[in-house]
């Protein structure tokens, strides 16, 4: 393992380590920046980790389209571990998490995509992929068993 993998494996252990005494009050992104140089990340290496969150968003976006699911929550779990406030990071786990929840007719995927469709409603509450995943989502639950209602 690289010096960078092993200081990335140390900020995402971090990250974890410092919301789990409030879960209410997420570490802002300065804040996870703070923590990092803390930790010895420099500028540079933040960018690099940023700069990877982006990648493995897009890989999950890339592995999304072509139905893929199990590995674009893999890869969208990445970029949010990295960056939590990654624009749309949570609502491609959430759409990730509604299909494959779709494709094995599983009520406790879908509990998982409205979950992270309103994580990602907190930091945009405009976010029509969240609020699509999130409308499906009750009205399968409301309807009391799963459907074959899709979203776009």
């Amino acid at each position: 393992m690289s010096f960078s993998e092993e200081k990335f494996r140390d900020h995402i252990k971090q990250v974890v380590k410092s919301q789990s005494y409030d879960i209410d009050r997420p570490l802002t992104l300065p804040e996870l920046k703070e923590l990092a140089e803390g930790m010895g990340v420099s500028e540079r290496e933040w960018n690099e980790l940023m700069i990877k969150a982006e990648q493995s968003l897009n890989s999950a976006l890339g592995h999304l389209k072509v139905e893929n699911y199990t590995d674009a929550i893999e890869m969208a779990e990445e970029a949010t571990s990295i960056n939590p406030y990654i624009k749309d990071g949570n609502a491609i786990l959430a759409q990730s998490y509604y299909k494959l929840a779709l494709v094995d007719k599983n009520d406790e995927l879908l509990t998982k995509a409205a979950n992270y469709a309103r994580m990602e409603l907190k930091n945009d509450p405009m976010d029509s992929l969240a609020l699509n995943v999130l409308s499906a989502v009750e009205s399968i639950q409301k309807e009391g068993k799963m459907s074959s209602k899709t979203i776009r």
